[in-house]
């Protein structure tokens, strides 16, 4: 089983052209929420990774040789940074 990580990827799924304030009133109402889509698309794809590569690594996956657990850990904070992310979806 191999996991591929790609956080470029992942970082490009929302992009605004315009500042909001130049967006008709539509688009003004869901600019928020797809950048909610996007935080909790990125943190659970990062947070479900990042767990595969600790369960494959077992307990090597705890030195701190390998950055995997300040990773899981800041991708974990992330879904709590602005906000917890249920709570921005709705």
């Amino acid at each position: 089983m191999s996991v591929w990580l790609r956080p470029k990827s992942l970082c490009r799924l929302v992009k605004v052209s315009r500042p909001p304030s130049m967006l008709p009133a539509p688009a003004r109402q869901t600019e928020y929420g797809d950048s909610a889509h996007a935080k909790n698309f990125a943190t659970t794809v990062a947070f479900s990774g990042l767990n595969a590569c600790m369960q494959m690594m077992g307990a090597d996956g705890l030195k701190q040789e390998f950055p995997l657990a300040r990773h899981l850990a800041a991708a974990k904070m992330e879904h709590y940074l602005d906000g917890t992310i249920e709570i921005q979806m709705w």
